[in-house]
């Protein structure tokens, strides 16, 4: 909750420097109240706001599994693998280019495309598994404070 604790930061100063000014303990302690609604109501507005932020993540989470279970059950072939299809086409590419048989260097973009998706592909399945559980738990969690 590092947000929390900025806009406790935030507030700190100026409840010290209401401590400091030289004013009747009646006024200190209106100033005190008005500053500590103020402090409540953003902490109240950033939990709702990430609130909405898991609830949109979890959506997301579920979109990406709903369209990957739609592609895995899809009849047709192309559907089902092409990516697959496109990693080993990087692949071929790679190993040509180590034979010298490229004309051309493959650029540096090819490069982080290829590691991104490579590990995206060998790592994603078991992320997915592991965390889908756990995020949704968390969602409902903090639906449920609401």
């Amino acid at each position: 909750m590092g947000l929390l604790s900025l806009i406790a930061g935030i507030f700190k100063p100026a409840a010290e420097l209401i401590d400091n000014v030289h004013t009747s303990s009646e006024e200190k302690l209106k100033l005190r109240n008005a500053l500590a609604q103020i402090e409540s109501d953003m902490t109240i507005k950033t939990l709702e706001l990430e609130g909405k932020v898991l609830e949109l993540q979890g959506k997301l989470a579920e979109a990406a599994s709903n369209q990957a279970v739609a592609e895995a059950t899809s009849e047709s072939w192309l559907v089902r693998n092409y990516r697959a299809m496109i990693i080993t086409s990087m692949f071929v590419l790679i190993i040509c280019q180590s034979f010298g048989l490229l004309k051309m260097d493959l650029p540096e973009v090819f490069w982080q495309i290829f590691a991104a998706s490579f590990g995206v592909m060998s790592v994603a399945p078991s992320i997915a598994k592991a965390g889908n559980g756990i995020l949704k738990d968390v969602i409902n969690a903090v639906i449920k404070k609401k």
